[in-house]
């Protein structure tokens, strides 16, 4: 599948107007603490950290309200500022995040980049949309769709008519390379055993 993703910044007043919209039209799916590592990868078939050719991360969350606990590797084709990319999900035990750490590092991926949100997650139909705060990326709107190749244009039509609905403005491609670039330059990649994940297993 293909992941249609658009993000743009949310203010203080537009996360109000927003947040009255989610509750009357749409499905609360869970607030959760989130850490996501986006791994540092040096090598010609993947790229590197800035210009990366497959985005590989592990994604750590802790549903706020039902406790529950979920771990993913998940694999983008395509840089991350790309607007649609395919997208390969696995699910794993929350156990098994020092195995999954081993895993990587035989393929020579020994660092990461961890980055912590909290989030509310809506469904509205096929679009989910995501309001993030608290962590080094500025606060800011994330907004999916997934696609076939065959429905890809429409889906992005669609994703775009929503955000219009609600005046979101995303940030262009350049403007989301400036805000990653910086926060990744600001705090560059640490070896898997000296992140810490408390903010989300232990809350």
């Amino acid at each position: 599948m293909i992941e249609i993703e658009l993000r743009g910044r949310l203010t203080g007043l537009a996360r109000k107007r927003v947040l009255e919209y989610c509750w009357k039209q749409g499905k609360l799916l869970g607030e959760f603490n989130q850490i996501a590592i986006f791994c540092d990868t040096q090598n010609e078939q993947l790229g590197n950290f800035y210009d990366p050719k497959v985005r590989i991360a592990l994604q750590l969350s802790h549903d706020v309200r039902s406790r529950e606990k979920t771990l993913f590797l998940k694999a983008k084709n395509g840089h991350w500022a790309d607007v649609g990319r395919e997208e390969l999900i696995l699910k794993l035990d929350f156990g098994v995040l020092k195995q999954a750490y081993q895993l990587l590092e035989t393929f020579g991926i020994t660092k990461g980049c961890p980055r912590f949100y909290h989030r509310l997650d809506y469904k509205f139909g096929d679009i989910i949309l995501s309001l993030k705060d608290g962590g080094l990326v500025p606060e800011h709107w994330e907004a999916e769709i997934s696609a076939t190749k065959q429905n890809e244009k429409a889906a992005h039509k669609k994703l775009q008519k929503f955000l219009e609905k609600l005046n979101l403005i995303p940030w262009s491609e350049t403007e989301y390379k400036d805000i990653v670039n910086k926060v990744y330059r600001e705090n560059p990649a640490v070896e898997f055993d000296k992140i810490d994940t408390a903010p989300v297993w232990e809350k």
